[in-house]
């Protein structure tokens, strides 16, 4: 009987064992992973999917190191927007109309572009939400974590009011027809899946989770297109 017994609790602990390598190191599934973890990278991943159309005077500066004067009324961005406010125009998302410089500094004037943007129907009928300001928010793409490969706790300091781990696996993106259209207009693509990685904070007492930092990069690739945990544990170190 009680070697019976012994039989049994052996069984349970290697079939325990199993399941837990298969969450570390099987990329298709997401067994063992803490779904409240795997919810807020996920909330993560969709707000890096998500994109702002703005109503009404915006300022692209195309110059860092200068100093701008800020016109009223103006939404300002970084040059990087131009490529994307052109995708909108192009895709029938917003109306977009250059306003010409008049009386302006050439030296300023050379390094910004000005523009009147109106979100059209289309935009707005695709807007999970149309802020007050008339702005509309568009999802182009559903991305969610499909595996996890590894879970590793990190420790930085004895006093952290919070504990961490890396979370390593991959991620799926779910096209969305309007992100095949802005895919098409910037002649990007988007894979199907991605590898990544991410720091998340969970607190020690009050168990709330947070992503402090993600990276990704193409599967296949070893390296990370970005550098965000490293940036993250180099500042948290100092």
């Amino acid at each position: 009987m009680r070697r019976f017994a012994l039989l049994i609790i052996v069984s349970i602990f290697i079939l325990n064992y199993t399941n837990i390598l298969y969450a570390e190191n099987n990329r298709s599934t997401l067994t063992g992973a803490d779904p409240k973890i795997i919810n807020e990278i996920d909330n993560w991943l969709i707000q890096f999917f998500r994109h702002n159309v703005p109503k009404g005077n915006v300022e692209i500066r195309y110059n860092e190191n200068q100093e701008y004067w800020d016109p009223p009324g103006y939404k300002i961005y970084k040059a990087q927007f131009a490529k994307l406010l052109k995708a909108y125009n192009d895709i029938g998302l917003a109306n977009v109309t250059e306003i010409l410089p008049l009386n302006m500094p050439f030296l300023e004037w050379k390094n910004i572009k000005r523009y009147t943007v109106e979100p059209t129907k289309k935009c707005i009928d695709s807007a999970e939400e149309v802020k007050e300001n008339g702005d509309c928010i568009i999802l182009i793409a559903k991305p969610s974590m499909d595996s996890v490969t590894n879970t590793k706790n990190m420790l930085f300091r004895s006093n952290d009011p919070n504990e961490y781990k890396v979370i390593t696996g991959t991620f799926k993106v779910n096209k969305l027809s309007i992100g095949e259209e802005y895919n098409s207009a910037t002649g990007g693509k988007i894979p199907q899946s991605y590898r990544i990685r991410a720091l998340v904070s969970i607190g020690k007492v009050s168990k709330d989770c947070k992503v402090e930092a993600v990276d990704w990069g193409d599967i296949g690739e070893d390296l990370w297109i970005t550098n965000n945990i490293a940036t993250f544990i180099t500042n948290l170190s100092k």
